[in-house]
This record gives C-alpha cells, sequence and structure tokens, in this order.
C-alpha cells in the first residue's frame, strides 16, 4: 500500500512541475492585486491551492518578489527619493513624510537622505537618530557628524522629530506609534532598492536618539545587523537583550553620565548581554562600555563605525530568542520566522517569550508567558518612572496561537519536519511548498530574504498542530493525536476538503494517516 502511494505523489508532482516555470500570467495579476489591497491596509489572507515542487522554489520565490516589488511601484505613496551617484558632500534634504494623524497630530518628518561615498555598490544603511534638544540644532548637529563618520561607503537617512510638544504631549521620542509608521515604512520601501544592502541595516543615536535606537534595535532586531547607542541608557524591560541574539550591539556612555540613570543603565544592557553570550555562545555579539570621566557629552561619537559596519544581518537564524512586548500600543506580527496569529497569556503576564531551536530537521520550541516584578525604580518627572531593578517571571503559556514559517535555510523541506512545543512532539511530517505561504510572508515580513514557502500553524489551547503536507508524511510515523483536526487528501497528495464523490481518499489526522472509500 505504501509503494501504491509513493507512487501517486510522484504523478501529482510531475503534473505541477509541468506549470514551474513560473507564475502565469493570470496569477501573477492576482498576487499584484493582492498585495496592493494589503498596502492599503486590508488584512486579508492569500489563498490558492497552487503546490509547488521543491525543485522550483527559488523560481516562484523570485516570481513572487517581483509581483510585491510592482505593487509597490504602483502603490501612491511619498517615496525614497533615488540616491546620488556620487557624494557631493550634501544629504539631499527631500519632501516630507506626513504621518497620519491618529498616530501623531500635525506630525510632518522631515529627513536628510543620502549617500557618503563615490561606491554603486549595495551599500550599508545607517538610521541616525538625534538627541532632544531643540530639533533643528540636533538635526543640524547629527548631520553634520555624519559625513565625519568613519562608515564609508554608507547611505544615510537622519530624520527630524516632527514635533517636541504639542498639547501637553512630549513627542520627543523615536518609539512612539507615529515613528514606528515611518521605520516599517523605510523597512518596506529599502528592501526594494538595490542600492541598499539589506543585510546591513543599522540603527544610531545620540542621547534621546540613544534611547530610540536601543529601543527599536529590540523591537525590529529581525531587520538588523547592528545598532550604536551613544550617551544613553534604557531600562531593560522596554528593551530585552534578549531580543538582541543576532545583532551586534555597540554602547558608550559616560561613566559620569548619571542623568536618569543613563551610566547604570548602560552598564546593566552590558552585565545583561555578558550573562547572555555566556549562555549563547553563538549570538549576542557586543561591545558596551562607560567611558571613563567622561559625561553626557562623549570624547568620540564615531567610535563604533569601524566595527559596526562590518556586521550583517543573520536572516534565518536556526536559535531564536524573542520577547514579544508591546510598544507605545503596538505589536509586532511576527519576528524572523514567526507569526503570531492569536495573543492569550497565563494569569498576570501581559508578554510572551518565545524561544526556538532548529537541529537538522527537529524543531523545538519554549513558549512562556512573562510579566516583571520591579524591585527598584526611579521616579521620572518627564514619563514613565525608570525601572532600574526587577524580576521577570515565567508561566507556561497554554493558549494562543502561532504560525512558524520555514525554508530551505532553516530545515531540509525535501525530508520530514518534526515540531516539538514545550516538551510536546506537536507535529511529525513532510511540508508541501506552496504559493500562498509564499505570498502571505512577504506581505508580512517586507523582506525579500523572508518569502517562506511553507508553514506549521500551532494551537497552544490543545497543543495541536497542522502544516500543508503531501498527505503520505504521516505513514510511516507512530505517534497519532487524537486531539488533531482532521484533514483529507487525494491520490495526488493535494489537501481537499472533506470527500463526497466516489473514489479512494486519505484521511490524515495528526501524525496517523488511513485510506478510506467513498462508494
Amino acid at each position: 500500500m505504501k509503494n501504491t502511494l509513493l507512487t501517486f505523489i510522484a504523478l501529482g508532482s510531475a503534473v505541477l512541475s509541468a506549470s514551474a516555470q513560473g507564475l502565469d500570467s493570470s496569477t501573477a495579476t492576482a498576487i499584484k492585486n493582492h498585495f496592493s489591497s494589503v498596502l492599503e491596509g486590508k488584512n486579508e489572507k492569500y489563498v490558492s491551492d497552487i503546490k509547488i515542487p521543491y525543485s522550483d522554489i527559488a523560481t516562484y520565490r523570485s516570481s513572487v518578489w517581483d509581483q510585491w516589488k510592482d505593487a509597490n511601484d504602483g502603490y501612491s505613496e511619498i517615496k525614497l527619493p533615488p540616491l546620488q551617484t556620487r557624494y557631493d558632500g550634501q544629504l539631499r534634504i527631500p519632501a516630507v513624510w506626513e504621518i497620519p494623524a491618529d498616530l501623531e497630530p500635525q506630525a510632518s518628518l522631515k529627513y536628510a537622505w543620502g549617500r557618503l561615498d563615490s561606491s554603486s555598490d549595495a551599500c550599508p544603511l545607517i538610521i541616525f537618530l538625534h538627541g532632544s534638544g531643540a530639533k533643528e540644532t540636533e538635526w543640524e548637529l547629527a548631520k553634520k557628524l555624519a559625513p565625519s563618520f568613519d562608515s564609508k561607503p554608507a547611505i544615510y537617512f537622519i530624520p527630524q522629530f516632527p514635533n517636541e510638544e504639542l498639547n501637553g504631549v512630549n513627542y520627543r521620542r523615536w518609539w512612539q506609534k507615529g515613528k514606528q509608521w515611518v521605520w516599517e515604512k523605510i523597512i518596506r520601501q529599502v528592501n526594494l532598492r538595490d542600492e541598499i544592502d539589506i543585510n546591513k541595516v543599522y540603527f544610531i543615536g545620540i542621547s534621546e536618539g540613544a534611547y530610540g535606537s536601543q529601543r527599536l534595535g529590540t523591537y525590529y532586531a529581525d531587520y538588523l545587523a547592528g545598532i550604536a547607542p551613544m550617551a544613553g541608557g534604557e531600562p531593560l524591560n522596554n528593551a530585552p537583550c534578549e531580543n538582541l541574539r543576532h545583532v551586534a550591539v555597540h554602547f558608550r556612555t559616560g561613566s559620569n553620565d548619571n542623568g536618569f540613570y543613563r551610566s547604570t543603565l548602560t552598564q546593566a544592557c552590558g552585565d545583561s548581554l555578558d550573562l547572555l553570550q555566556q549562555q549563547y555562545p553563538d549570538g549576542y555579539v557586543h561591545d558596551v562600555k562607560t567611558v571613563a570621566g567622561a559625561d553626557h557629552t562623549l570624547p568620540k561619537y564615531g567610535e563604533a563605525f569601524p566595527w559596526l559596519v562590518q556586521q550583517t544581518r543573520t536572516t534565518n537564524p536556526k536559535h531564536i530568542n524573542w520577547e514579544d512586548y508591546t510598544m507605545d500600543g503596538n505589536w509586532r506580527k511576527g519576528f524572523y520566522n514567526i507569526e503570531v496569529t492569536r495573543r492569550s497569556f497565563p494569569i498576570n503576564c501581559n508578554r510572551t517569550y518565545y524561544q526556538m531551536d532548529i537541529d537538522g530537521n527537529n524543531i523545538n520550541m519554549q513558549v512562556r508567558g512573562l510579566y516583571y516584578e520591579t524591585t527598584n525604580d526611579h521616579n521620572n518627572p518627564y514619563g514613565d518612572d525608570l525601572v532600574l531593578n526587577f524580576n521577570r517571571h515565567y508561566a507556561t503559556a497554554t493558549s494562543g496561537e502561532f504560525k512558524v514559517y520555514l525554508n530551505n535555510d532553516l530545515v531540509d523541506l525535501s525530508k520530514p519536519v518534526t515540531l516539538t512545543v514545550n516538551g510536546k512532539k506537536v507535529f511529525n511530517g513532510k511540508l508541501q511548498p506552496n504559493l500562498a505561504d509564499m505570498v502571505n510572508s512577504t506581505a508580512l515580513f517586507y523582506d525579500k530574504e523572508r518569502v517562506y514557502p511553507t508553514h506549521i500553524d500551532v494551537n497552544l489551547d490543545n497543543m495541536t498542530a497542522d502544516g500543508p503536507t503531501s498527505g503520505i508524511d504521516s505513514l510511516t510515523a507512530d505517534d497519532a493525536d487524537e486531539n488533531a483536526p482532521i484533514e483529507y487528501y487525494n491520490l495526488q497528495g493535494i489537501r481537499i476538503e472533506k470527500p463526497t464523490e466516489k473514489g479512494i481518499y486519505i484521511r490524515r489526522q495528526g501524525s496517523k494517516a488511513t485510506k478510506i472509500a467513498i462508494h
């Protein structure tokens, strides 16, 4: 019986290969239209029955990305302007970006933008955040400093705060939701630009810009190669170091910079990264120091750059630590190859901590809720109190749903994949590459390195998992799960709705598969 079924699957693959030259015109148009709707703010998932042969993943991946680029090209918005081909000594100041009023009122964000070298190759992108003094003065200082840094070849994006204070609200914060709209717009647009090396993107900043680069570095870590805060020190509950496993950190603050405990909190960041690197020697690359005798003005602001621009993003890491937290009321939709589809927390918890480790085709994950218990804080008249010391409390997550996207950089998709969550094996099967996952992961991450061909869905409520499979992967498995959802496949290995017509089908539940006949 097993040999017969394997023959049918092979025939099904042959049928798929007949159209494996890429997308036909009608499918390409449908994908482009879907991407256009995503850009306009619609959140529907793309649905398709098209399965992709393993040998043609790269072809389809390229075709899907082309449709994403075309949809962005046709989307009506102010775009980053073309870069000058040679540096003429000045950073350009193009049209402003208008932040939506519901995120920040009367917010017109000006920015300087340019290539600080004569190279025509893809260059690193450095996003340089200024401090919280008078915004014109701070912005001019940042624009003056950038050409002096030993960072060439490089492209700089240097924004200015749209507002300082408005209607009693302090808007001198780079992590606020209005600016998040800007960062996600930049992430999306620079991924479409051949002049930018998307695996060399860095946040740097001075003073308030240091706070911003530290917070944004932990929040958007999956897009970054490194960060370089200067003269800052964010409380670690606002910027958990755990998220920086694959982000290089260069951090300098004066030893006498005691305002808002900047020196103390910089040292706390360094100590935390030291401990994490001892536990996970593959990551947490960092160089964090307090500068002896210096106060809030550092003697050398450009110290980070020769080291920083050598760091490269890890695009598809097999080991992930992610503390999923809200920043100014916003949650990330996903992180690296994880998408959160339903959040739910154990009692008292308000964050989730994901740990993923891949060894061969075996994926092991721990998912826990957590909350912070403050043990020492400082009253801050300008905002939330500064948390100086805390204890973290964890509880095993027993509810919620998430998706694990996969590609051949993470596992060998031609072989069965096993997923274990919180000590329980929830999936064991051979995953089917498919068009829908490529489209949906592109719309989720905006990242040419994360056009994923398949996924596994995990439901923590009943500890089950599901994914697009070939329909025969579990015939050799012996760990059936009676609580798993029931799926049906035809003899070509294609998943279908519950069959009603006469024929022979495969019924799959968890890791158990049986042949059924309808007369």
